[in-house]
């Protein structure tokens, strides 16, 4: 749920405001009503629901494979319990939310595209990725513990959270999280909000004209 499905909503969002600056109708945009702030509210709550869209569809055509494989194999259809699947669309909101608002937020610091999706990438994949799990093999606990204070750590914390698709064989070889779902959903809420005031920040005060 935080793979692919995350830089696809990273992407999605960076193009969609760093081609403005690269179009050069940012200048038109903020020279029109609404206002700056209005018009940033407005792409952001568009991006979100984009996303939950994409959640939705990604969810139905899970559900869909599902059925079709279970039919093939001459199997039961028992799918989670509701409560369950909410949460998980919920949980994979939050993630592809997240990203979506990441790459608004280097869009919007870079003014480009290009950029942004590289340093997003590097960033989740090199930093996170890499290096922690190099220095988390050296430092022990402790750089675990200032690991878990990172989003895509906690983007990994909340999806293990459902489980692993691992048969029980093998379940017990993925280490279990340091940190559960509420401190990943509210890492991650957190990281959201603060990413959305400095976008704010910048599209409020920032010189379009340079």
């Amino acid at each position: 749920m935080y793979t692919l499905g995350g830089v696809l909503a990273l992407t999605l969002a960076v193009r969609s405001q760093g081609s403005e600056y690269g179009w050069g109708t940012t200048k038109t945009l903020y020279t029109q009503r609404p206002g700056r702030l209005a018009l940033l509210a407005g792409k952001v709550v568009s991006l979100l629901l984009w996303v939950l869209l994409m959640v939705l569809l990604l969810f139905a055509v899970d559900a869909i494979s599902s059925v079709v494989v279970a039919l093939i194999d001459g199997k039961s259809l028992l799918f989670p319990e509701p409560i369950d699947i909410y949460k998980a669309i919920a949980g994979t909101w939050l993630i592809f939310g997240f990203s979506a608002i990441f790459g608004l937020t280097l869009a919007t610091l870079f003014r480009q595209s290009a950029m942004a999706i590289g340093i997003g990438l590097a960033y989740s994949i090199v930093i996170e990725g890499i290096v922690f799990s190099i220095i988390g093999n050296l430092g022990g606990n402790t750089i675990k513990q200032v690991e878990s204070w990172f989003p895509f750590a906690n983007v990994g914390y909340l999806s293990r959270s459902f489980g692993t698709s691992l048969p029980p064989a093998l379940a017990h070889t993925v280490a279990k999280p340091i940190a559960d779902a509420n401190h990943a959903v509210l890492v991650l809420l957190v990281y959201s909000i603060v990413f959305l005031v400095l976008s704010a920040y910048l599209v409020r005060t920032r010189d379009v004209t340079n």
